[in-house]
């Protein structure tokens, strides 16, 4: 996306993800997102429990401020529980 200004700029991105529930899971859970910038290092973290009927896929919201000191990638890392991570990365380009 490109930055509302010149950098160090914060913004706070909304990533909407599906979770699944397989009918013989309770549906109880925690949704867990690392932000890490490009040197690996964590910037932000949310983690929430959520409920979830099973054999449905509703959306989850997770929201954090991030800021970017120059131009680059922040990836989201997120995952439910102790299950596998899913990699969402978040460019700022230079402003339009």
């Amino acid at each position: 996306m490109a930055a509302p200004s010149p950098p160090p700029v914060t913004i706070a991105p909304h990533l909407i993800l599906l979770v699944r529930c397989r009918p013989d899971e309770d549906g109880d859970g925690i949704l867990e997102v690392i932000f890490k910038d490009e040197k690996g290092e964590q910037v932000a973290r949310n983690a929430q429990p959520f409920n979830v009927e099973p054999a449905s896929s509703p959306t989850a919201w997770c929201g954090a401020k991030l800021t970017y000191e120059q131009l680059g990638t922040i990836e989201a890392h997120c995952r439910v529980g102790q299950g596998p991570v899913t990699v969402v990365p978040l460019t700022l380009l230079a402003p339009a």
